[in-house]
């Protein structure tokens, strides 16, 4: 007894292929819809603390200008901080209603940290970033609240 195989036409595959490439484009579509465009030059509005920020973004890159001050009125600067790296936005935070998680790798690493996972959330032209009262370093420890502090849009 002979045995037949038959083959799937090549037409079948064809459409199969273009039906699983099409549902693809799709999702990775659909999940970019949520995530904020936060590319620009922001900067505090006022003393954070004893701080001032200025957070560069482009696409992928950033970058973040931290003036520290003597007293939390800033009275007069001490020094300038300067940190950098490349960036990437995720998924919508379940904890926190309207923010996106962000990943924004440190280069080079400082203080044992080669990344920092935190929050972004813009509401016009301020942007929120997670509160960093608490390390971050580890995928998946997001942080739980914004911080209170918004950096206004420059350009």
């Amino acid at each position: 007894m002979e045995h037949k195989t038959t083959s799937v036409p090549s037409v079948l595959l064809v459409g199969i292929t273009f039906i699983i490439l099409t549902f693809v484009i799709i999702s990775v579509w659909l999940n970019t819809l949520h995530r904020p465009d936060i590319q620009g030059t922001w900067k505090s509005m006022i003393c954070e603390d004893g701080i001032k920020r200025e957070l560069t973004l482009t696409p992928g890159t950033w970058k973040l200008t931290t003036h520290v001050f003597d007293t939390k009125s800033c009275n007069a600067e001490i020094r300038t901080e300067q940190t950098q790296g490349t960036y990437e936005l995720g998924d919508k935070s379940k904890e926190v209603p309207g923010a996106t998680h962000a990943e924004f790798k440190i280069k080079p690493p400082q203080n044992g940290c080669s990344a920092n996972f935190d929050l972004v959330k813009r509401e016009d032209n301020l942007l929120y970033l997670g509160d960093q009262s608490e390390s971050h370093c580890t995928r998946g420890e997001w942080p739980k609240k914004l911080n209170p502090f918004a950096l206004q849009k420059q350009n």
